[in-house]
């Protein structure tokens, strides 16, 4: 059997659990995927000892290392090239294998957030960096055999950077949700909002959680779910405040399902880099009423008004949607549901997804 490994910088905790965010998501689904065609080995770097182990059909490796030196030392000594393929789970990782065939997960743009957020300092220091940023993305990306993109941006960004751009090695893959998620849209409430995604600033964690403590006061049958966890979850509790209509959960990956078909609006108000926002797709796959901003690959999955809708990254915009979406005849958002249901069946299915990523790997 032919070798698959897998790199990132986070996969189990010290204390066993998994790590919880949309990578980590994305490397469950390519195990589930390939685990009885490949032998798996998830390779990642720890601050504790080295340790080698197996779980459900198949391998981690964990390896104490800062730099990923020891990785790719470990991965050259033990495997061999002709018959093993080494996915890099983001481009944000720096490593080159000569012999190896190598594919990288490119996760969608990061560099389209507001320059505040992008990185401390004046505006004209962060600017340069952010162009000295994209140089180094040009020259990272070169150095792996094959490019999976989440979202078509990352691609045209590159075309427009590099006209006489050689895409035979490009390959686009929008993200899918598991089968767990399908559920046909059945006419409900619209009442229950879900926020599922990391505590972090660029997610919009501020923006929803100022709209939704305005709308919890001129609503009085909301309830909002903030499934998640991350550094601003401090701040995030102040502004929503644990309640009898506000709960915070931490839901693993096999429990998001099911999470999911309990709400009826599912939020993604990121301020910039997104992709294919497993989030959003999920959400639809389950016949939910999605609300996302329009940044990233958020564009490529949802048309506003058909099978979901999109706003601007602004308090405003984002209020005046769900205010839109509160106020709507049930029927028109039960039509909303369907259409983006039939959506993720057509085009955003695990099956669908797999054959893909097969045709890429053979």
């Amino acid at each position: 059997m032919k070798d698959l490994i897998i790199i990132y910088s986070r996969f189990i905790r010290e204390d066993g659990g998994f790590h919880i965010g949309g990578i980590e998501t994305y490397i469950h689904q390519l195990i589930e995927a390939f685990k009885n065609d490949y032998s798996i080995t998830v390779v990642f770097p720890t601050k504790t000892k080295s340790q080698v182990f197996r779980l459900d059909g198949y391998n981690v490796v964990s390896i104490t290392d800062d730099s990923n030196t020891e990785i790719k030392k470990y991965i050259e000594k033990s495997f061999n090239p002709k018959f093993t393929k080494v996915l890099i789970a983001t481009e944000q990782i720096n490593l080159k294998f000569n012999e190896f065939t190598t594919i990288v997960i490119q996760h969608g743009i990061y560099w389209d957030l507001p320059i505040k957020l992008y990185r401390s300092g004046n505006f004209q220091t962060t600017y340069l960096f952010k162009i000295w940023d994209n140089i180094l993305n040009l020259k990272r990306i070169a150095k792996f055999s094959k490019v999976v993109c989440v979202d078509y941006n990352y691609l045209n960004w590159r075309r427009c950077l590099l006209p006489k751009l050689d895409e035979s090695n490009y390959f686009v893959i929008p993200n899918c949700a598991s089968s767990p998620f399908f559920s046909p849209p059945t006419e409900k409430g619209r009442q229950r909002i879900l926020f599922a995604r990391r505590f972090v600033k660029l997610r919009g964690v501020y923006l929803f959680g100022k709209v939704m403590s305005e709308l919890l006061n001129e609503y009085n049958d909301l309830e909002i779910t903030i499934a998640g966890s991350g550094p601003e979850e401090k701040g995030m509790k102040e502004i929503l405040p644990l309640s009898g209509r506000v709960r915070y959960v931490e839901a693993s990956y096999e429990e998001m399902p099911s999470l999911v078909k309990e709400h009826d609006i599912v939020v993604i108000p990121s301020l910039g880099s997104e992709g294919t926002s497993l989030s959003a797709i999920e959400g639809m796959a389950a016949g939910k009423i999605v609300l996302a901003t329009n940044v990233g690959g958020l564009t490529n999955i949802l048309i506003d008004g058909f099978n979901g809708f999109l706003c601007k990254p602004t308090e405003d915009s984002l209020k005046s949607y769900m205010n839109k979406i509160l106020l709507m005849d049930q029927s028109e958002l039960l039509m909303i549901r369907k259409n983006a249901y039939n959506v993720a069946m057509a085009s955003f299915s695990f099956k669908k997804w797999k054959d893909k990523w097969k045709v890429i790997l053979e």
